[in-house]
């Protein structure tokens, strides 16, 4: 018994692993387009108290409820906001691509500490936005000591109001 392969099984052998290749190379297209496509717009922080960046990342998912649920985990996203996710929109399988390769582009991305992104802040800018539900009790100017001090002791009141909550009555 020789130890030789055939050259036509080497052959057919070889043919076939191209044909497998190319085919699952279409199945894993077809399978991509099968996915439903979103494009979901989040605030995204670390651009200073009060504002946020407009980002927008593209996701695969079933539907626009996992989108969003998947969107609010990516990093940079103001996780702690109730209304981090501004916007879920449902997108086609080249719109998907071309999203994401112009999303490679935007340095606010790219930025991996605040020396880089400080560097880039002019490019960056017109997609900060001040955010309307950061609200921050402030004495304004012209008010003399008194004043400020009140809006304080208001401000320590409003914060120390359920601290005692958990207590037992009596204890």
């Amino acid at each position: 018994m020789s130890n030789k392969i055939p050259k036509y099984f080497v052959s057919s052998v070889k043919s076939l692993q191209s044909w497998i290749y190319i085919n699952i190379s279409r199945l894993k297209e077809l399978i991509a387009m099968a996915i439903n496509f979103f494009e979901v717009k989040a605030k995204c922080g670390h651009v200073g108290r009060g504002y946020y960046y407009e980002g927008i990342f593209y996701i695969k998912a079933e539907n626009a409820k996992e989108a969003a649920a998947k969107g609010r985990l990516i990093p940079r996203v103001k996780h702690d906001h109730k209304d981090a996710i501004l916007s879920v929109i449902p997108l086609t399988y080249a719109e998907f691509k071309a999203g994401c390769e112009e999303r490679g582009n935007i340095p606010y991305y790219r930025c991996n500490n605040k020396q880089e992104q400080s560097e880039i802040y002019e490019v960056i800018a017109c997609g900060i936005v001040e955010d309307p539900e950061f609200l921050q009790e402030r004495p304004a100017e012209g008010f003399d000591r008194k004043d400020r001090l009140a809006v304080l002791r208001r401000m320590e009141r409003k914060n120390n109001k359920y601290r005692n909550y958990y207590e037992p009555i009596g204890a």
